[in-house]
């Protein structure tokens, strides 16, 4: 197989599960070099969910529904090389954390990995919070280089991220081409009320950057700022490769509404926007129905009442569409998307 010119050679390994990639990658370094190179084409093995969590908040439950992982021993194969080596000297003289908090920077955060949902144990991954010495980067190398290549139905971010400036200080040797992402099938990001508007914009972006996510793209915050709507909206209407759906909330200001109505109706091109885009609002007053809203219909929707109707474009009217405000498990949102011509 080796002898096949790379392109087949993928296609071949594209075939293969996660553990056949592994048993192949331990009998064959030339394998091993090549999987490596186009992992994120490959397989990956499942766990329900990602999360990181207060290591204090573990200790007030009993029984305990956690499982510690083991942090080594360790395999592992990079170069340590001289100006990689001063780099993580320089980091760890300044403190540098793995973790990125939206408003409190003194707790201490562990990586929660759910199996399968609702079932015990979780399992938790301890890791240096500030690395302190050469060791304890490594150990934190070695596990997000784990972690990058697994896949999540969830991944779940409550007021902090892993800290993007540490990703790219451990990985700053590596191939550019491959970046490292975690990839989920949905990815959440929850920030609180007081957390800095500069925090915030880091943390979006690395949902943006470091994550690949196959279908919802969550962000709550209490309210949305003018800052946060100007960002929002710049990801509506720009990120259609990488997010197929997104959920945006509290909006209980109209601004993100009335500038994506605005767009739909004077833009001429639509091939960056997302395809749905849901926004939520703590309460029913902040819903919104638009003055160049038409063909008006009241329905049900799993039991409760929804508004649907259409906006269309005024440069082609044959360009619509479809606005749903709804409500669902205690939320209001409302849902848009392009109507098929």
């Amino acid at each position: 197989m080796l002898s096949l010119p790379p392109e087949v050679q993928f296609d071949v390994l594209k075939c293969l599960n996660f553990e056949q990639l592994f048993s192949l990658k331990q009998a064959n370094h030339c394998f091993l070099n090549f999987i490596k190179r186009y992992e994120g084409g490959l397989a990956r093995m499942e766990f329900f969910k990602l999360s990181l969590i207060d290591a204090e908040t573990m200790d007030s439950q009993q029984p305990s529904p956690f499982a510690y992982i083991d942090l080594e021993p360790l395999d592992f194969e990079f170069l340590l090389d001289g100006q990689l080596l001063e780099k993580w000297k320089a980091a760890i003289a300044k403190s540098v954390p793995l973790f990125l908090h939206g408003v409190e920077d003194d707790i201490t955060s562990v990586v929660q990995i759910d199996k399968a949902a609702d079932k015990n144990p979780r399992h938790i991954l301890k890791l240096p919070n500030i690395p302190k010495n050469l060791e304890e980067k490594i150990i934190v190398r070695c596990w997000l280089e784990q972690l990058f290549n697994c896949a999540f139905i969830q991944t779940e971010y409550v007021d902090v991220i892993f800290n993007p400036e540490m990703i790219n200080l451990l990985f700053d040797n590596e191939d550019k081409i491959s970046l490292k992402q975690f990839y989920g099938k949905s990815f959440a990001l929850l920030v609180a009320p007081q957390a800095r508007n500069d925090i915030i914009e880091i943390f979006l972006n690395f949902g943006l950057n470091r994550s690949v996510v196959y279908h919802k793209f969550v962000m709550l915050e209490g309210e949305i700022s003018e800052l946060h709507t100007n960002i929002l909206f710049n990801i509506v209407i720009n990120q259609r490769k990488k997010l197929p759906e997104v959920f945006f909330g509290y909006c209980d200001s109209s601004e993100l509404y009335e500038r994506i109505v605005e767009y739909i109706t004077t833009s001429k091109d639509f091939s960056k926007m997302v395809s749905n885009v849901y926004l939520v609002y703590n309460s029913r007053n902040n819903v919104r129905l638009s003055d160049k809203a038409k063909n008006v219909q009241i329905k049900q929707l799993d039991g409760s009442p929804s508004t649907e109707y259409q906006i269309a474009n005024i440069y082609n009217p044959k360009v619509k569409f479809l606005f749903v405000n709804a409500e669902q498990s205690g939320l209001y949102y409302t849902r848009i998307r392009k109507m098929e011509e």
